[in-house]
């Protein structure tokens, strides 16, 4: 069993998710399908990069170091016009998030600063909570120069899922989802 499509993310947010620090995404747009690959992107970190007071604000405090380091590792494989496919996502939920105050009550569950995202979020946006799960053996695929995929790419091969394994165990991932789903119904 294999998966083809990718989601285009910040390398930084993919790594917090392969680490069990972020099970959400933020997005304007619904899903298109149950199950992507994640594929890291390192735009937010070079465009930024001589403003890097910009950069900061993007992120809490307390991950502003693991996204730098992240950007550049991603950026670093990018040179040499390669990806790194390590994580597949499956859906859980896709909510609305029709008041933007509730953004900031969810900032323990993302490495975002809480004005980033209330700055992107719109009024209809949607918190998507995700499984994540490690690739049984990671795939280098090639990168195309001058530009990433758009928000979703189809990798021209399926990449294999057989043997991967969940970030989060079952009770660590459904006691989150129960939290932000508590958050979610204020």
């Amino acid at each position: 069993m294999g998966l083809a499509l990718a989601l285009r993310e910040w390398s930084a947010v993919i790594d917090a998710m392969g680490k069990g620090q972020q099970s959400v995404m933020v997005r304007s747009y619904p899903p298109r399908a149950g199950k992507f690959l994640l594929y890291p992107t390192f735009s937010f970190y070079s465009s930024e990069k001589s403003n890097l007071q910009k950069f900061d604000r993007k992120f809490q405090p307390q991950f502003r170091e693991f996204a730098k380091n992240s950007a550049e590792e991603t950026l670093a494989k990018a040179r040499n016009l390669q990806v790194e496919i390590q994580y597949f996502a499956e859906l859980d939920d896709a909510i609305p998030i029709e008041n933007i105050k509730l953004w900031h009550t969810l900032a323990p569950y993302f490495i975002w600063s809480s004005e980033h995202v209330a700055h992107y979020a719109s009024n209809s946006s949607l918190l998507w909570i995700l499984r994540i799960h490690r690739l049984r053996n990671p795939v280098i695929i090639e990168r195309k120069a001058g530009g990433g995929p758009p928000t979703f790419y189809k990798h021209p091969d399926e990449i294999s899922i057989v043997g991967s394994q969940p970030i989060l165990s079952n009770a660590a991932f459904f006691e989150l989802r129960e939290k932000v789903l508590g958050i979610c119904s204020r």
